[in-house]
Formats: structure tokens, sequence, C-alpha cells
């Protein structure tokens, strides 16, 4: 995993390098997160499951976010392009290679989220369990979309 850390980084480096956009992106999700759960406040104002409806929102948008067919179009370009070749002749893995890049891409919202879902619960330890069912089922949801950019590429060429 050691080498798959640059990969990891340029996905960051990637998603940092316009800075205003990132900006904006995060207050946008700030923006919208904010709005639903004050609707949501409106909606429960008589009973007392605000807290809980405010948990059940930050959980879905951080799934949201870790749950994104992006790999699949990223891997259709690199057949359309032709660049597929450059990958697959280097000593790293293609699914590694695409699965920290994204990775990288998605830390700043990850960390958002996060962090905002820290001040919801009063203890690390839901946190630290949903952080490894996040990552466990994210693998799970990469390798179904893996499977499905490779059948795209047999479409393809088919």
């Amino acid at each position: 995993m050691k080498r798959y850390l640059p990969v990891y980084y340029l996905g960051l480096k990637n998603s940092l390098i316009y800075r205003a956009n990132m900006i904006m992106k995060l207050v946008l999700q700030l923006a919208s997160l904010l709005v639903t759960v004050l609707m949501w406040k409106f909606i429960l104002a008589e009973s007392g499951n605000f807290q809980q409806m405010a948990r059940y929102l930050l959980a879905t948008n951080l799934i949201s976010l870790i749950f994104t067919t992006g790999p699949v179009f990223q891997f259709a370009d690199m057949v359309e392009s032709g660049n597929l070749s450059l990958y697959l002749t280097r000593p790293l893995s293609l699914y590694w290679y695409l699965f920290n890049y994204n990775l990288g891409l998605q830390t700043p919202l990850l960390l958002l989220y996060l962090i905002l879902l820290l001040f919801l619960v009063k203890s690390a330890g839901p946190v630290f369990l949903l952080l490894i069912y996040l990552f466990l089922s994210s693998l799970m949801f990469f390798s179904l979309m893996m499977v499905l950019a490779m059948l795209s590429f047999w479409l393809l060429n088919m």
C-alpha cells in the first residue's frame, strides 16, 4: 500500500488545485446540509428525534459521497483515449490506483462530514465502527463499479 500513497496524494492535490472551486464546493455542501437539517428541524419540532435525524442526514451525505460512479467513467475515458495501456504496463494494480486516486479526490469532503459527525456523536466509538463499515462497504462498491467498468470495456469492443 505504500506505493499507492503518491497516487492518493495526486488525487488529493487534484481536488485542491483549484482552491476557490474546493471552497465553494465545501460551502455548497454545508449550505445544502444546513437547509436540509433546518427543514427537518421544522418538521420534527414536536418530537425529540432531531439529533437522530441530523446524524442520519450526515451519514447519508457521507455515504452518497463514498458510493460514486466516477471510477467507471474514469476507466471508460482511459479505454476511449487509449491511455489504459500506460497503466497496464506499470507495476501498479489498476484497481488500487483508481481506488486511491478517487479516495484522494474525496478526502476534503470526507473530512468535513466526519468532523461534523463527531460533533453530533458523543463518543468516538460509533464513529470508528462507522469508518470501518464505510471502508469495507466502499471497497465492495468500488469492486462492483470496476466490474461494470470492465464490462463497458468489453461492450465498447463489441
